[in-house]
């Protein structure tokens, strides 16, 4: 089970893919990915392959197309969810994307397996990367994975830092605000010393923040951090 994220630093332009593979052996494995299809858009897919008796059965899920143009010149964000099972059957996946590596979009989510083995991909021994063309007659592709991370859940996903914290000043008084944080339930709000110490002034539930009794003329500095409930 956990959150597997990765960003792809590179341009789609062609017939090209990179994703995530959960892998109970070579030939038995689940794969998410994003394919520059026929250099027109970039599509969506997951592929379930299980070798059964020498008999190779594929399914594909998906197929979505996203909201990108062609070429897309990236970064590209992906991230598979997975709550694990002993039993494929009941082995959940959830399958999302990103424009940003902030905002995250829900491509597939659910089973996406069952308890015959020609439609399972077994105990998940090994999750890896891949990137390439298909077939190998189509555009190469210069894949650079900038990062892979791994949590253990997505509440212990960190959140992003509140972009745009602006101060007014106003008559013994600061009025705050800030880009909301996806997922943040609420902000804790500190003023700073000279020094960088924070002292926690309180909290709010919106991208905003009032700090008064203040005296007119002097220096206030803030930080400002997401919380999720």
């Amino acid at each position: 089970s956990g959150v597997y994220e990765i960003k792809v630093d590179s341009a789609l332009t062609g017939d090209q893919q990179f994703g995530l593979v959960f892998q109970k052996d070579p030939s038995t494995f689940m794969l998410f990915m994003f394919y520059s299809y026929e250099n027109q858009v970039v599509r969506a897919y997951v592929e379930r392959f299980a070798l059964v008796n020498g008999e190779l059965n594929k399914t594909t899920f998906g197929g979505n197309i996203l909201p990108v143009g062609m070429p897309s010149p990236g970064p590209h964000y992906m991230r598979v969810v997975v709550e694990d099972n002993a039993n494929p059957a009941l082995r959940t996946w959830k399958f999302d994307w990103s424009s940003d590596g902030l905002t995250w979009s829900e491509i597939l989510s659910g089973v996406m397996e069952s308890s015959l083995p020609t439609e399972n991909a077994g105990a998940i021994q090994q999750i890896g990367l891949f990137a390439g063309n298909q077939p190998t007659a189509f555009s190469a592709f210069n894949a650079k994975f900038d990062y892979f991370r791994y949590y253990t859940s997505l509440a212990a996903v960190p959140l992003s830092a509140p972009a745009n914290l602006a101060a007014r000043a106003g008559n013994t008084r600061v009025d705050l605000t800030w880009s909301a944080v996806p997922l943040a339930t609420s902000y804790a709000v500190y003023s700073v010393s000279a020094g960088g110490a924070r002292t926690l002034l309180g909290t709010s539930t919106q991208p905003s923040f009032a700090h008064t009794g203040l005296t007119n003329g002097a220096t206030y500095r803030y930080a400002v951090v997401g919380v999720r409930s």
